[in-house]
């Protein structure tokens, strides 16, 4: 996974891509889908303008970790038995690739009325060996592929909801770029699943 740190370097100088695109000639498109990580590629001529800009290397501009993540689905549950509470079970599918083998491990989790989701710390839905892939795997994330992830469970969660007549009522407050998601969920079970990704 290639993962652009153009909103990190942005933030650090308290630069607006506006300016940026009128300093450099970029354009604001292009600035945009890097600063979301949403680009298919970059020019070289692109990133050499940016390194130049901003007085880093392409190093700093782009961080390469050697594992590949993608959100593969979303699901949300109807009613928990809990009806009273308006909580819903959601299960996210990751495909996680690395060099050795591919996993399409799931994270779990509830989401209530305030559009708040707390992960199960149990993660019971994976075998160990899938929880240890994705424990490992999570770890190697800097802090922009962990944006980004988080970027593609949000994303997954506002497709699930409006796909969906009867959550789109229910979330019809939410307002999901808002999302915030824990900061770490781990589980103390048997099976060794501990992460601070999130």
């Amino acid at each position: 996974m290639i993962i652009c740190n153009l909103a990190i370097l942005l933030a650090e100088r308290k630069l607006k891509i506006s300016k940026v695109s009128a300093d450099t000639g970029v354009s604001r498109t292009t600035l945009t889908a890097l600063y979301y990580n949403s680009g298919k590629g970059v020019q070289f001529d692109t990133a050499n303008s940016l390194c130049i800009y901003l007085s880093v290397s392409m190093s700093d501009l782009f961080t390469v970790v050697p594992i590949d993540f993608s959100v593969d689905s979303c699901s949300i549950s109807l009613k928990l038995p809990w009806e009273g509470d308006g909580k819903h079970l959601v299960a996210f599918t990751l495909k996680v690739v690395d060099k050795k083998r591919t996993e399409f491990p799931h994270i779990l989790g509830v989401i209530d009325k305030t559009g708040e989701v707390t992960f199960d710390t149990e993660q019971n839905a994976n075998s160990s060996e899938e929880n240890q892939f994705l424990s490992n795997a999570l770890n190697k994330l800097p802090r922009a592929g962990r944006d980004l992830l988080n970027s593609m469970l949000a994303s997954a969660l506002e497709a699930e909801i409006k796909s969906n007549e009867e959550f789109k009522q229910e979330f019809s407050n939410i307002f999901l770029i808002d999302f915030k998601f824990p900061q770490q969920f781990e589980n103390s079970s048997d099976n060794g699943f501990t992460s601070s990704f999130l």
